[in-house]
C-alpha cells in the first residue's frame, strides 16, 4: 500500500518509513500544501496512494460525498492528536502505528473506498 501523508504530518515521517522500505511521500515534499481538501484526496486517488489525515472533520464529509457520487477514493486512515500525537518529538508513535497498518495491509487496493481510524 502506497501512502500520501497531508500536510499536517512531517516528512520526516514519509523519510522514516521509506527507511522501511514503504512507498510514502508527503504532500510537503511534493509542494501540494495548500492543496484544497478535495483536490488532494483526488491527487492521491489518481496516484494510487492512501491519504493519511488529521483532519477528520472535512474529510469524513468529503468521503461521504465521494460514495454518494459513487466516486472511489484509494483509502484514508484518520487520525487525531489525541491519539495519535504528530508532534517530531513523538514520531516514534505514529511511525510504529502505520507500520502495523502497512503491514496489515499489503495489498495496493486493501482500503480502495474505505476510511480507517488509526489506532493504536
Amino acid at each position: 500500500m502506497k501512502l500520501l501523508l497531508d500536510e499536517q504530518f512531517s516528512y520526516l515521517i514519509a523519510d522514516a518509513l521509506r527507511a522501511k522500505g514503504h512507498d510514502v511521500r508527503a504532500v510537503l515534499e511534493l509542494g501540494l500544501a495548500g492543496t484544497p481538501d478535495e483536490r488532494l484526496l483526488e491527487i492521491a486517488a489518481d496516484r494510487g496512494r492512501v491519504l493519511v489525515t488529521n483532519n477528520v472533520a472535512d474529510f469524513v464529509l468529503i468521503e461521504r460525498d465521494w460514495a454518494a457520487a459513487g466516486d472511489v477514493h484509494q483509502g484514508i486512515i484518520y487520525t487525531d492528536d489525541d491519539s495519535v500525537p504528530r508532534a517530531v518529538n513523538q514520531m516514534g508513535e505514529i511511525l510504529a502505528r502505520l507500520t502495523r497498518v502497512l503491514a496489515q495491509y499489503t495489498d495496493d487496493d486493501a482500503l480502495r473506498g474505505r476510511g480507517i481510524f488509526l489506532s493504536g
